[in-house]
């Protein structure tokens, strides 16, 4: 982050992603967060605890929720 903003953070700060979807996708694997691609999602979400922006945006897979 601080390459990115040096010292100081921005006050309004987001981040926007989402995992890969083939394996969550209705036309994917089916794997869920098991699958390979699926694991990507934990990844981003760590790091969304991690660097605690202001706000978030996560795509919606209807297969990513539990």
């Amino acid at each position: 982050m601080s390459g990115a903003f040096g010292s100081v953070r921005p006050e309004l700060f987001g981040m926007i992603g989402g995992p890969p979807c083939p394996d969550f996708s209705n036309g994917g694997k089916h794997q869920g967060y098991k699958g390979d691609h699926g694991k990507l999602s934990q990844a981003f979400i760590d790091l969304i605890c991690k660097i605690k922006p202001t706000f978030f945006v996560m795509e919606n897979v209807s297969w990513s929720l539990p």
